[in-house]
């Protein structure tokens, strides 16, 4: 019986040292997509939360759009082991989603926001300077919402990116990663290691390339 418990706590072991690695694809997608350089000249940068997140929706958000984004959370909040959720509390807010264009919703994205947004709209973050994530912003156009296939793909991704992934690729098209719109509406197990990866406890805010290597090439 005693061998029998030790060979399954050495599954169990083995398990957990496979699932915190990355395959060579994935490494090299990492090291794409997991840095942000806030400033011209700056290194490029590990940016991430610590904080618990607290999201609230503004707007003309319907049924679906939320769902989409509590379950998207849900999954987030599993991979990452952050202490998320949603809260009607304007206080305690650090994630703001606006949906659509009315103008007073709007009016409490940050000023410049504007310049950032596209056709599906924008995620910017803030960070301190420990390079620790503390608000992000999110703007959702509504008027891409009678394509629920596109506004799901958009919510996904705009989440995933205020992660702190502002970088993209050109490498792999099947990516919520990949810089060109290809429609992803799930995060994939290969973009779910990514996401784990970044939140792992050894990978810290503020780290650049060079010391998150030394820390992939132990695990």
């Amino acid at each position: 019986m005693q061998k029998i418990k030790l060979t399954l706590l050495l599954l169990i072991w083995c398990s957990c040292a496979f699932s915190q690695q990355l395959t060579a694809e994935e490494k090299i997608i990492f090291n794409e997509v997991a840095f942000t350089r806030k400033q011209v000249g700056e290194y490029e940068l590990v940016h991430k939360w610590i904080i618990p997140i607290r999201y609230k929706v503004y707007g003309d958000a319907d049924a679906f759009v939320l769902k989409t984004i509590d379950s998207t959370f849900a999954q987030i909040k599993r991979l990452t082991k952050l202490d998320i959720s949603r809260t009607d509390d304007d206080a305690e807010v650090n994630y703001i989603f606006v949906v659509g264009k009315d103008e007073k919703e709007r009016a409490r994205l940050s000023k410049g926001f504007e310049k950032y947004v596209n056709s599906y709209g924008a995620t910017l973050f803030r960070s301190n300077k420990a390079s620790e994530i503390v608000k992000a912003e999110t703007l959702l156009m509504s008027e891409k919402y009678n394509d629920r296939a596109a506004a799901k793909s958009a919510i996904v991704k705009n989440i995933v990116k205020s992660l702190g992934f502002f970088k993209r690729t050109k490498l792999i098209s099947s990516s919520l990663f990949y810089e060109q719109n290809n429609g992803i509406q799930k995060i994939s197990t290969f973009d779910s290691h990514i996401i784990a990866m970044l939140y792992h406890s050894l990978i810290r805010p503020g780290m650049d390339k060079d010391q998150v290597r030394e820390i992939l090439a132990g695990l």
